[in-house]
C-alpha cells in the first residue's frame, strides 16, 4: 500500500502533463515558428473556401466605401475572387500570415489580418470590367483587418495554449519522469508500464475529443458574415499537427500497453509453476 499511493500519484500527474506538453509543442512549432506559420498559407490558399471567403470580406468592404459596387451585382466578387487566385496575391497572403505570426510573438490578445495590400490586385482586374469605379477607389484606400481570434473571446483556451507554449519542455521531461517513476517504483513493473501506456492512450483520447468539442463550439459561435466552410478548412490546416500528434500519442500509448501486457502474459505463464504473491503496485 505505502508504494501505490506514490505510483498512482506519479501517474495522475503524467497524464496531465500530456495534453499540456503536446498542445505547446504544437504552438511552438506551427504558431510560434515564423517559417512555419508562414508555410501554411499554401496549404491554405489551396482550399477554395478560404480564396472565396477571403474576396467576399474584400468585396462587402470595398462595396461600404464605394455603394456604386452594388450596380455590378455579381460581377465583382467573381473578379476578386480571380484577383485572389494569382501569386501575386500568395506573396501578399504570406506576409499577412508573417505578421500574424508577429502579433503570436508579440503576445497580442487580438490576432488580425491584413489584406490591404490585395487591394490593388482587385483594382487591377476591376479596371477592364468597370474602370470608371476602378478609378474611384483611392490608392490609399485601407481595408479593415480581418479579425481572427480574441482572447476575450477564449480566454481559457488562450490562457492554456500560452502556458503550454512556454513550459512545454519542462512538462515533457517531467511528464517521462513520473511515469520513468512510477514504474520503477511499482512491484509489478510490466502491470504498471501498461497501465502508462492505457493513461497516455487515454489521456491522447480526451484530447482529441476535446479538439472537436472546441471546433464546434467555435463554428457555432463565429461571427455572422464568416463563411463556414472556411473557418473548417482553415482549423483543419492550423490544428493538423496538433491532431496528428495526439493519434500518435494514442498509438504509442496503446502500442506500450498491448507490449506491456503480452510480456507480462509470457513472465506469468513461465512462472505458472511457483505460487508468487499478488502484490500490488
Amino acid at each position: 500500500m505505502r508504494r501505490t499511493f506514490p505510483v498512482v500519484v506519479l501517474m495522475v500527474v503524467a497524464g496531465l502533463l500530456v495534453p499540456f506538453t503536446l498542445i505547446g509543442v504544437w504552438a511552438q512549432r506551427v504558431l510560434l515558428d515564423r517559417s512555419h506559420l508562414t508555410a501554411l498559407s499554401d496549404e491554405l490558399l489551396a482550399r477554395r473556401a478560404v480564396r472565396v471567403a477571403l474576396a467576399d470580406e474584400i468585396v462587402a468592404q470595398l462595396e461600404m466605401q464605394l455603394p456604386e459596387l452594388d450596380q455590378l451585382q455579381g460581377t465583382v466578387q467573381p473578379v476578386a475572387v480571380r484577383a485572389l487566385d494569382t501569386p501575386a496575391f500568395d506573396t501578399d497572403f504570406n506576409e499577412a500570415l508573417a505578421q500574424v505570426y508577429k502579433q503570436l510573438d508579440a503576445g497580442d490578445t487580438t490576432i488580425t489580418l491584413n489584406l490591404d495590400p490585395s487591394l490593388k490586385l482587385v483594382r487591377a482586374r476591376l479596371e477592364p470590367i468597370a474602370p470608371e469605379l476602378a478609378g474611384d477607389l483611392p490608392s490609399g484606400s485601407q481595408i479593415s483587418a480581418i479579425t481572427l481570434v480574441r482572447r476575450s473571446d477564449w480566454p481559457v483556451v488562450w490562457g492554456a495554449v500560452s502556458a503550454a507554449s512556454g513550459l512545454w519542455l519542462p512538462a515533457l521531461l517531467l511528464a517521462l519522469v513520473c511515469f520513468a517513476g512510477a514504474v520503477l517504483l511499482a512491484r509489478r513493473r510490466l502491470r504498471a508500464l501498461g497501465i502508462a501506456g492505457v493513461v497516455a492512450a487515454g489521456v491522447a483520447l480526451v484530447l482529441f475529443v476535446a479538439l472537436v468539442i472546441v471546433e464546434h463550439i467555435a463554428d457555432r459561435t463565429i461571427e455572422s458574415g464568416v463563411d463556414e466552410s472556411a473557418f473548417e478548412a482553415t482549423w483543419d490546416v492550423v490544428t493538423r499537427e496538433l491532431r496528428n500528434s495526439v493519434l500518435v500519442t494514442l498509438a504509442i500509448g496503446l502500442l506500450l500497453a498491448t507490449a506491456a501486457a503480452a510480456a507480462a502474459l509470457v513472465a506469468a505463464r513461465r512462472d505458472a509453476s511457483s505460487d508468487g504473491p499478488s502484490g500490488s503496485l
